[in-house]
């Protein structure tokens, strides 16, 4: 592990390239967007030695990208509406006195904080240094000392933890979640033969959260498993993939600390998010109910949650600035 190793050089203001018109000042958020949990969520992208003409290009690209991305360069006005006066991103430019080889062989969370902008998974208007208003993007650009390159970007959106699996682990981890429900199905399991990676993973760190609290408490208590889901598939009319903002929300698997088909629970669940689902989500007030009792629940301690989301599929290892394939990236 490599630390205390990025100088930041400069920091500065991006706004769009050219200005947003007048009648599309003041963005009011979605349903979604408002319930949203108001924190920073990062992605790292790596280069090894791109072929670019140095910052400003990025900076250029990141300017013109912000004229039709504009909700990004506004600030929060009120917890429902985006003023979208061009204020700009922040653009942060860093050395690392290190290889690129040494941070990607075996990343932690605590090191790859160094190459972002803002602190990642905090509460928006938090960051490194003081901002009067809570900004919704930032960027920062990290040139190695082997020519190799880092883009920390931050966006307002969901918490996560990281877990990284190999292919081999992951192959492992698909048999033991087959062989567990095959034993489970006697009792009603789902006799799923062939679980994803996201299931088996999911249920994996899901089992032995249960086990943990079992030793740590003789109550009975329901455990659950909350999955972030995309919901643009999902719609009677489905939106596009790259469909801009917060179109997720949460699938809930409840389970015992006797409950053996986990994967099961886990499928069943996700597969309720479906297009009736949405109808209901559509129905701002019948769901804020849904919201209110489910926080009463939980806040009674009868229920403890883990909660899950994954980024398989996203095509993060497209992004391509034009000079090279991309190396590697951490979410």
């Amino acid at each position: 592990m490599v630390l205390n190793h990025v100088e930041v050089i400069s920091r500065e203001i991006v706004k769009p390239s050219s200005p947003t018109p007048h009648h599309r000042r003041n963005l009011k958020l979605s349903f979604l967007d408002q319930i949203a949990p108001p924190v920073y969520v990062p992605i790292i992208l790596f280069y090894d030695q791109p072929k670019f003409g140095h910052c400003f290009d990025l900076k250029q690209s990141l300017s013109e990208t912000l004229t039709s991305f504009y909700p990004l360069a506004g600030r929060l006005k009120s917890s429902v509406t985006v003023d979208c006066n061009d204020a700009g991103v922040e653009y942060v430019e860093a050395q690392v006195h290190a290889l690129l080889s040494e941070v990607i062989e075996k990343p932690t969370m605590e090191e790859l904080k160094q190459y972002l902008p803002i602190e990642p998974y905090g509460t928006v208007g938090t960051s490194m240094v003081c901002r009067e208003v809570p900004l919704l993007l930032a960027v920062q650009v990290n040139f190695f000392k082997c020519g190799g390159m880092a883009i920390g970007i931050t966006k307002e959106k969901i918490v996560t933890r990281r877990f990284v699996f190999d292919k081999m682990k992951l192959a492992k981890l698909k048999e033991a979640a087959a062989t567990a429900t095959a034993a489970a199905s006697g009792g009603g399991g789902s006799q799923l033969k062939d679980p994803t990676r996201v299931e088996a993973v999911s249920a994996f760190i899901w089992k032995h959260f249960i086990e943990v609290a079992k030793l740590k408490s003789d109550t009975q208590r329901m455990f659950a498993a909350v999955h972030a889901v995309n919901l643009r598939s999902r719609m009677s009319s489905p939106l596009p993939d790259h469909a801009f903002g917060n179109i997720w929300r949460f699938s809930s698997a409840l389970a015992t600390i006797d409950n053996g088909d986990l994967v099961g629970q886990l499928r069943s669940s996700i597969k309720k998010i479906d297009s009736d689902y949405v109808k209901n989500l559509q129905n701002g007030d019948g769901y804020v109910e849904y919201l209110k009792k489910a926080k009463e629940n939980f806040s009674k301690g009868e229920i403890e949650l883990c909660n899950f989301s994954s980024w398989c599929r996203f095509p993060v290892y497209d992004v391509d600035y034009g000079w090279a394939s991309q190396f590697g990236c951490a979410p």
